[in-house]
């Protein structure tokens, strides 16, 4: 169902490349709601079938702090 509801393509097409970050965790290590992955597929699947951004997963929080938010790339 999430791969039928998915948009094909862009309504319009990005200037420039894009990244968008999905961290999914919680941090203090509660509690890991069970859609999560759904919501990482869908995701997912928007981005490669548009190509209007890139997706990356990453948990590594380090991504959220000001040196690794200044840089142009900045996920590892």
């Amino acid at each position: 169902m999430i791969r039928d509801a998915s948009p094909r393509q862009a309504l319009v097409k990005p200037k420039k490349a894009r990244k968008l970050l999905i961290i999914d965790l919680c941090p203090q290590g509660g509690f890991y709601h069970r859609t999560i992955p759904y919501a990482n597929l869908a995701i997912e699947l928007m981005a490669r079938n548009t190509g209007a951004f890139e997706a990356i997963f990453n948990n590594d929080l380090d991504n959220l702090k000001y040196p690794r938010l200044r840089n142009t790339t900045p996920f590892s």
